[in-house]
């Protein structure tokens, strides 16, 4: 018989997840502050990349023991911002959905592996956007905004999520910014994060999912 020793361990969250939360504070008022409990400073995780790519959008990050706390600490400038997402591809949406909600004109590279994931993200981030009047320049691998135009927020738009999570929970993030925006399919997020819903409203962002 073999014999067994009892150790415990801690299991980092999902920073692709903390990601919309980063979204959601880039997106509200300086001094908007977050917890988010279970990341870690040193992770092993390439989309804990975000704590860096969101201080561009103002947003600090400090650490303490299983846990972080994130402020929207400034007002940021809308000069272009340039990224190779080539190690990060999951976050990407999210921060397109940022760049565009605070009206900071971006070229993001390294996309490739969009194309090939639940569905045609580079596609379907532009065709959702043009129901705002945004139009991104898509290729292969990179999406490109000029910044030209600004959210139209008096309209109601009705997203399609394409069978995909992270589009749902992408766009969800412009909730604080929009009177409404209906995020169709919105179960698909059970695929990663199933509490998604619950979890916002208990941020006090009451999108509710049809």
């Amino acid at each position: 018989p073999y014999t067994y020793s009892k150790k415990e361990f801690v299991v980092e969250s999902d920073w692709s997840a903390a990601s919309y939360y980063y979204s959601i504070v880039a997106l509200s008022g300086v001094k908007t502050t977050l917890q988010i409990n279970g990341l870690f400073q040193k992770s092993l995780q390439a989309d804990s990349v975000c704590a860096e790519i969101y201080k561009n959008f103002g947003v600090t990050t400090s650490y303490s023991e299983n846990e972080i706390t994130i402020t929207k600490s400034a007002v940021v400038s809308k000069s272009q911002l340039d990224y190779n997402f080539i190690e990060c591809p999951d976050i990407a949406q999210t921060v397109v959905c940022t760049s565009v909600g605070l009206q900071i004109p971006f070229k993001f590279t390294g996309l490739q592996t969009l194309k090939v994931k639940e569905t045609d993200r580079i596609i379907a981030l532009k065709n959702e956007f043009l129901k705002f009047g945004i139009e991104l320049i898509v290729s292969d691998n990179s999406i490109q905004w000029l910044g030209e135009n600004s959210l139209n927020k008096s309209i109601t738009v009705s997203i399609a999520t394409y069978n995909d999570h992270r589009m749902a929970m992408s766009f969800a993030t412009l909730s604080v910014l929009l009177n409404e925006v209906i995020i169709e399919d919105a179960n698909v997020v059970s695929k990663s994060y199933p509490l998604f819903w619950e979890h916002l409203k208990s941020i006090g962002i009451n999108q509710a999912p049809i």
